[in-house]
C-alpha cells in the first residue's frame, strides 16, 4: 500500500515537472513569436520609411530638373543666334529625357523600373513641343510593345530615342514640307528588345560613321548603344533607319 501511494506521489511530481517544463516552453515560443512580430512591424516601417525618402529624392530631383528646364527655355527664347539656339533646345531635350524618369518614377509604384510604352509616348510628345517649328508638318508613328526596364537601361534606352529622335528633327526633312518619323521598342519572343527610329528624309550620308563623327549628337547615341550591349542595323536608303537590337537585362 505505501509502495503504491509512493509510486503515485512519484509519478505525479514527475508530471507536474513535465507540466512545468511545458508551460515554460510555451512562454519562451510565445516571446520569440512576440520578438519575431516586433521585429516584423519594425521592417515593414523601415521599408515604407525608405521608399518614401526615395519618393522624395524623385521629386526633388524632378523639380530641380523643372528648374533648369525653365531656364532653358528663357535663354532659347531671347536668343537670335540659330546656333546657340540650337544647342540650348538640344541641352533642353537631354535635361527633359532625364526629368521625365523621375517624374515618372515619383508617381509610379515602382521606384526601380520604368513601364517604358509609357514613357516614350511622353517623351515623344515633349519632343514635338520642344521643337515646334520642325515638326509641325511631321507625322509620327509609334510602335510600342509592352516594356518594363530597369531604371539604368531605362535612362540608356531614353537618351537615346532622344539623340536619334532629334538628329532625325533637325536633319532629315531638310527643305521638305513633310515627312514621316517612326519610333519602335518592343521584345521578342527571346527576350531581346528592338528599338527603331526611323524617317523617309534624305538619308544619313554614307561618310558618316556614327562610332566616329564628330557630330556630338550621333557620338552620344553610338556610346547609349554601347552601354545597352546593342547590335546596330543601319539603313541608309530611302531615309534613314537605325534598328538595335538589345538585352532587356544587364549583364552585370
Amino acid at each position: 500500500m505505501k509502495s503504491d501511494i509512493k509510486s503515485k506521489l512519484t509519478a505525479e511530481a514527475e508530471s507536474l515537472k513535465i507540466q512545468r517544463k511545458l508551460e515554460q516552453q510555451e512562454l519562451t515560443i510565445r516571446k520569440q513569436k512576440e520578438s519575431l512580430r516586433v521585429a516584423e512591424v519594425q521592417i515593414q516601417a523601415a521599408r515604407e520609411e525608405e521608399e518614401v525618402l526615395r519618393q522624395e529624392v524623385h521629386h526633388r530631383v524632378k523639380n530641380n530638373l523643372q528648374i533648369i528646364l525653365s531656364m532653358l527655355s528663357l535663354y532659347t527664347g531671347n536668343n537670335a543666334d540659330p546656333e546657340i539656339e540650337a544647342v540650348l533646345k538640344n541641352m533642353h531635350s537631354r535635361v527633359a529625357t532625364i526629368s521625365l524618369i523621375h517624374k515618372q518614377l515619383y508617381d509610379s509604384s515602382s521606384l526601380a523600373e520604368i513601364d517604358m510604352q509609357t514613357y516614350v509616348n511622353s517623351q515623344i510628345k515633349d519632343l514635338l513641343s520642344i521643337y515646334p517649328v520642325r515638326t509641325k508638318k511631321i507625322v509620327v508613328k509609334l510602335d510600342l510593345g509592352e516594356v518594363v526596364l530597369e531604371v539604368d537601361r531605362a535612362i540608356n534606352c531614353a537618351l537615346l530615342i532622344n539623340e536619334l529622335v532629334v538628329n532625325a528633327i533637325w536633319h532629315a526633312f531638310t527643305e521638305r514640307e513633310k515627312g514621316t518619323l517612326e519610333v519602335g521598342l518592343t521584345e521578342g519572343a527571346d527576350g531581346t528588345l528592338r528599338l527603331l527610329v526611323a524617317d523617309d528624309g534624305v538619308g544619313l550620308p554614307e561618310e558618316i560613321d556614327i562610332s566616329q563623327t564628330s557630330t556630338i549628337g550621333l557620338r552620344m547615341a553610338y556610346n547609349f548603344i554601347l552601354r545597352l550591349k546593342g547590335d546596330l542595323s543601319l539603313i541608309r536608303t530611302g531615309g534613314t533607319r537605325f534598328r538595335i537590337d538589345f538585352p532587356k537585362q544587364s549583364s552585370y
